[in-house]
């Protein structure tokens, strides 16, 4: 049932969700804020400086550059994005990237848990 199904994703929510908050720089610009719920954060452990899940978090949170980034009114613009955890949930779910989205190969690189 619809009441089921309800009560069962609040539990999940409850136990696994939490949100992530997405903050958009551009010059002379005031910055765009959005925040999206997860359940799971997804790390990519392919980059090379990637050697542990603490890394892997830093990449993930880290200030990157918009390449191409258009602004409505000013046209191409330089612009910077950085994601931060806005709250954690009891139950953090951390998702290891480990396959390449273009070839599917899966990577058997070590990854520590510190």
């Amino acid at each position: 049932s619809d009441a089921a199904a309800g009560a069962a994703a609040s539990i999940v929510s409850a136990c696994f969700g939490a949100r992530v908050q997405s903050v958009v720089r551009r010059a002379g610009a005031a910055a765009s804020m959005a925040v999206q719920p997860y359940l799971a954060l997804p790390l990519d452990i392919a980059h090379e400086r990637v050697a542990s899940v603490r890394d892997a978090l830093g990449e993930l949170l880290a200030r990157e550059q918009l390449a191409g980034y258009e602004d409505r009114r000013a046209g191409a613009t330089a612009a910077s994005k950085q994601l931060s955890l806005a709250s954690l949930p009891p139950v953090l779910v951390l998702l290891l990237k480990r396959y390449d989205p273009l070839s599917g190969a899966k990577s058997h690189k070590h990854v520590a848990f510190r």
